[in-house]
């Protein structure tokens, strides 16, 4: 199969770091006094918008994968995946650490950390509990690429072992440790599973979920409108999700959207960076008005769009041009 760029996939990818910035805009309870609706559509999203993600990123795994052999090989491997992803994540981290410290007697931030050497013992051992806890997803990123080829060589061709096991880690996953996310890990691998099965057979998936898409979009549209009901709703409307907003790329307005497309190229610096960018323009513009009530119309769409275009703008207009950051943000 010819390995070409895959334009459903980035408009995918758009529409999965939309939800993801949507999801940064608020990051602590209680919301804005008067728009608890928004937390009620933010707990919403966060039913599948990063088990969509994960399983996005298992199909891009999957389907650019070039097989690793020997342990030379595979520690070659480790170390360009570490080169890609780690060196993004420590930088953001601790620009993340040092802004909250620095700006926090100036400004209100979310999260403020504790000025201490735990804080930086925990982005590196807790990082979903430290102040750079959004980053969370490129340290996870990392670690189901170190496992990838390891388990890709265990289950061969087979399908049933990277179900079985993916089931078997969400169950798990409340008794496991909180050490390096492991039980993070396990909650969500059976998402990356699917997208890593997906992306070995691509073609004959989306021929499949382009036939019986409308199917699964009106389960998930249904079961949307009780997941407070559901029983392991994320694991529910996570699975269910992939079909149903796979087919919606499968259709050209979504699949050939520049706007998607632009975001999904730009996946990478955006969820790097939307976090920092929000936390900023809120803490300025917090000076001049709160964000209850009516305000937070105003607040919403600004600080959407400046979580959204002022990464990849930073990226096109000033990382690009400095050599060390324009590697390490990808």
């Amino acid at each position: 199969m010819n390995k070409n760029r895959l334009s459903e996939i980035d408009s995918a990818k758009g529409l999965g770091i939309i939800l993801v910035v949507i999801g940064h805009v608020v990051s602590h309870y209680p919301p804005p006094v008067g728009n608890d609706w928004f937390w009620e559509l933010r707990a919403f999203i966060y039913n599948f918008h990063m088990p969509f993600f994960l399983f996005i990123s298992g199909t891009v795994m999957s389907y650019s994968y070039r097989p690793v052999t020997g342990f030379k090989g595979y520690i070659n491997y480790v170390y360009r995946r570490f080169i890609r992803l780690m060196p993004a994540f420590f930088v953001l981290a601790v620009l993340i650490l040092a802004g909250k410290i620095y700006l926090s007697p100036f400004m209100e931030v979310d999260n403020q950390p504790k000025e201490s050497w735990n804080d930086f013992y925990d982005i590196l051992v807790y990082p979903l509990g430290s102040s750079a806890g959004a980053l969370w997803y490129v340290y996870a990123l990392f670690l189901y690429n170190l496992l990838f080829p390891i388990f890709s060589k265990l289950a061969g061709n087979l399908i049933w072992p990277w179900l079985l096991v993916g089931l078997a880690a969400h169950f798990i996953a409340p008794d496991l440790p909180k050490t390096f996310m492991i039980n993070r890990l396990a909650d969500y691998f059976i998402f990356l599973a699917v997208g890593i099965i997906v992306g070995r057979n691509y073609i004959y998936t989306m021929a499949k979920i382009n036939r019986f898409g409308p199917v699964f979009l009106i389960l998930f549209f249904l079961l949307s409108c009780i997941y407070k009901i559901l029983p392991e709703r994320i694991l529910l409307l996570g699975l269910l999700s992939i079909p149903a907003m796979m087919y919606l790329f499968c259709l050209p307005s979504f699949r050939d959207s520049n706007l998607l497309i632009f975001f999904g190229k730009n996946v990478f610096i955006i969820y790097l960076m939307n976090t920092l960018v929000i936390g900023f323009v809120k803490g300025i513009a917090f000076k001049f008005a709160t964000w209850d009530g009516y305000n937070f119309y105003v607040y919403l769409p600004v600080l959407i769009f400046c979580g959204l275009f002022l990464p990849a703008l930073l990226k096109k207009h000033v990382f690009s041009k400095i050599k060390v950051l324009n590697a390490i943000t990808g």
